[in-house]
């Protein structure tokens, strides 16, 4: 474990087993839910360092013990869709974040 100030924080991972297919898979259903008439031309994908706090894992994943445990206070990478300036998305709510390494919330 590793203090940063008030957090207290795992070592991020220094390697990590990457498949492309699921990244694919999602970057496609992001455009098709957010860019649907301009097939994602519209928008763009950001990455993000993040760390997974207790009050993220409690709200999102309520009922999975294991896996809170797991990724609590876990630095990581996240993929965030984006509009390019002048867009709005069809739909804020659909909007998803993808963890880069396959540890999918």
């Amino acid at each position: 474990d590793v203090e940063l100030g008030r957090v207290k924080t795992k070592k991020i991972t220094q390697a990590e087993v990457f498949r492309g297919r699921g990244l694919r898979d999602y970057i496609i259903k992001m455009a098709e839910r957010l860019d649907p008439e301009g097939n994602g031309n519209n928008m763009e994908f950001q990455l993000h360092f993040g760390i997974y706090t207790d009050a993220f894992l409690d709200k999102y994943l309520q009922g999975n013990e294991p896996l809170k445990g797991k990724k609590s206070h876990r630095i990581t990478i996240f993929i965030i869709p984006v509009a390019r300036q002048g867009f709005k998305f069809k739909n804020d709510e659909e909007v998803m974040a993808y963890e880069l390494g396959g540890l999918q919330p």
